[in-house]
């Protein structure tokens, strides 16, 4: 059977099996793009919509899929939406992956505008929407763990800064003392 190694310039094989002819590239395929060096068209890797120009480069990702099955923009590779890690977020407006918009913040995978952890490890603590550092915890908070969240104090206590669970000062002007044991 007949199977066509090489295409004219600008042309390029639809497939590798038996029979295949050379196509140009207003002819290929959804979700498929070029492979230059063998003259092939090829499929886009999973979750991409758009890699003509070179099937290894993604242009464009099906994001408007319903999770798990949602994949986002990160340079030229497609991310499943599970999958975003560190300081990156899905930004619904472009389709693509975009740092957090708010600084020091470690977790706004589900929306770059929406902070829901800031960098613990660098002791940075979420208070509303901003992340503070511990010098800048308000008073009646503290940290919970090593989440990068802040939690209310205890009933009658007004600083336990340190660990949310934790009171070091009891709010004395409602006569809320501290008991040492």
């Amino acid at each position: 059977s007949f199977v066509c190694q090489t295409c004219d310039a600008n042309l390029y094989r639809n497939s590798l099996d038996p029979h295949n002819y050379c196509i140009p590239e207003s002819m290929f395929l959804p979700k498929t793009g070029k492979n230059d060096p063998g003259q092939l068209m090829m499929p886009c890797s999973t979750g991409c919509n758009a890699c003509l120009q070179n099937y290894q480069v993604c242009t464009a990702c099906d994001y408007l899929a319903a999770s798990p099955n949602d994949y986002w923009l990160d340079g030229t590779v497609c991310v499943q939406g599970s999958a975003i890690t560190g300081s990156k977020g899905k930004n619904t407006q472009t389709g693509s992956l975009t740092n957090c918009q708010t600084a020091n913040c470690s977790d706004c995978k589900s929306d770059y505008r929406v902070c829901l952890a800031c960098d613990a490890a660098t002791d940075w603590w979420l208070n509303g929407s901003v992340c503070v550092n511990t010098s800048g915890i308000p008073a009646g908070y503290g940290k919970i763990g090593t989440t990068g969240r802040l939690a209310l104090c205890p009933v009658g206590c007004i600083d336990c800064r340190s660990d949310s669970a934790q009171c070091t000062t009891g709010d004395t002007s409602r006569d809320y003392w501290m008991h040492n044991s």
